[in-house]
Order: C-alpha cells, then structure tokens, then sequence
C-alpha cells in the first residue's frame, strides 16, 4: 500500500482499521503515535545523538500483548544519558521528523520530583496536525531489554520500526511492584499496576530474575524495605475492579490481591 497522500486519507485507514479490528480509531492513532515516534528514536541514533533507548510503561505492554493489555496514552521513554542532558537530547531529535511526519515540543518540559522530564509532543502528518503524544523521559544506565516486534503500520501504508527495545519483564515487574508499594498508599495512584504486574508474571516461569529486580529496585530507591508489604487501599476497590473486568475476567478482587501477594513472595524466594 502506497504512503497515504493526505491526512484525510491516513484518518480512513485508520477509522477501516479499527472497524475490523474491533477497537477504537483514538486507540490505532495512539498506536501509530508511538510507533513512528520508536522510528525518530532510531534516526537519532543513526544520528549518534543517542547511543539507545527503551520503552517501558504501558506502551511496552501493548507492544506485547496488544489489544489483550490496558489501552495507555502516554510513551514512557528511558534514554541511557544523564538526566542534565535529556532537554537537549529531545530537543535535537525532534527535528529530524520521520517520513511524512513531524514534531515539535507544545510545553517546556516539567521535571518532576521523581526524576522524569514530561513533556508534550506535537505531531503533524503532510504538515497538517494529527495529534499530541505526551512524553515522560527518564535518564538510564544500560538495562537489560527484550526486542518486541513493532505494532505493524503497513495496513495504513506507513512504515514503521521494527523491533522495539523494551525494559525487560523482570525489570519491569520489579518497577511496578516498588511503585505499587511506595507508601502513602492512601496518596498513590498506581492502581492500573496491579493488573499490569499479574499480566506480566503470567509469562514468566522462572522467578529468579524478577527476585533479583526488585532487591535491586527497591536498595537503589530507597523509600521501602523489600519485600514490601500490600493492603488494598480502599479508594482502588472500584477502579481496579472495573478494569479486572476487561483483563483479568477470570479473577475476583480478592484472588487478585492474593495473586498480587504471591507473586511478591515467589519473588523473594527465587531469589534466595
């Protein structure tokens, strides 16, 4: 399939796809957001203004189960880099574009008390807008990555990156499990972790490295003991029910907290 000549034609191959698809057009756009975003990182490091990047967060999620996963909107992006050098990085890559798509920062970067710089991305195809990607980066010493095959944009007539570098699943788990746990649990919201986690530990058969993960996490965060202890906070009941519904339908809320606390405790023994 040739390029899309317009935006008018990207948007109805984007509205055909998502009918046979059964999802939404916001969702196949978001899609295609990260994926031609994954292709500008790849230019930048053609480039050599950066040596890698990854992908962690929701979008790593659904570059591994697709629909199956919680539709996110935000990338979360990991560049090996220091963190006083991550504005200048962007600020070099976004001008290198990607095919017929552009980009260009709409707000400064905030920088957040966590460390992560969140900033919004315009994006225009054939210079007319297609939309706004937010962006949290966040600066990284080399991790360990899985290589996931791209959402493939050929249905549109794009193209797009393939594979894609993500924070692997023992690194990943280890995250959400410390920001689950982070106290005040009456102040967090991280509730979308939990059904992220047990999606995550079903794919995994040896315990070991996710152990290991977390001790790490946890000593270098420094902001709760290993392994951590979990209750429910009562303002979660409804959220993660609801969305227990769409992706964990075989599970009440209680045999998912108790899964939750399983996969804490198998960690801690695997890694003994």
């Amino acid at each position: 399939m040739k390029p899309p000549g317009s935006l008018s034609e990207l948007e109805r191959r984007v509205s055909k796809y998502a009918r046979e698809a059964g999802t939404t057009p916001d969702r196949v756009r978001h899609w295609i957001s990260y994926m031609i975003f994954c292709g500008l990182l790849d230019h930048a490091i053609m480039k050599r203004l950066i040596p890698t990047y990854f992908i962690k967060g929701g979008v790593a999620l659904e570059l591994r189960f697709g629909q199956q996963a919680r539709a996110t909107q935000d990338l979360d992006l990991g560049i090996v880099a220091p963190v006083e050098k991550l504005v200048s990085i962007i600020e070099k890559i976004l001008p290198i574009g990607y095919d017929q798509f552009t980009f260009r920062r709409k707000t400064p970067p905030e920088l957040l008390p966590s460390g992560v710089y969140r900033l919004q991305v315009a994006i225009s195809y054939a210079s007319r807008a297609w939309g706004t990607l937010p962006i949290d980066v966040t600066s990284s010493a080399s991790v360990t990555t899985d290589e996931i095959n791209g959402i493939s944009l050929d249905p549109f007539g794009l193209r797009g990156p393939s594979p894609i570098p993500c924070l692997c699943v023992a690194e990943q788990i280890a995250q959400k499990i410390h920001a689950l746990t982070e106290p005040p649990l009456t102040k967090n919201n991280r509730f979308r972790d939990l059904v992220d986690v047990i999606t995550l530990a079903n794919i995994i058969d040896d315990f070991s490295a996710v152990g290991t993960a977390c001790k790490r996490t946890f000593t270098a965060r420094n902001t709760h003991e290993w392994p951590p202890t979990f209750d429910l906070p009562h303002t979660w009941k409804e959220p993660v029910t609801r969305m227990a519904q769409d992706h964990l339908p075989m599970l009440s809320l209680n045999e998912i907290i108790a899964k939750f606390k399983d996969i804490i405790l198998q960690a801690d023994q695997a890694r003994m």
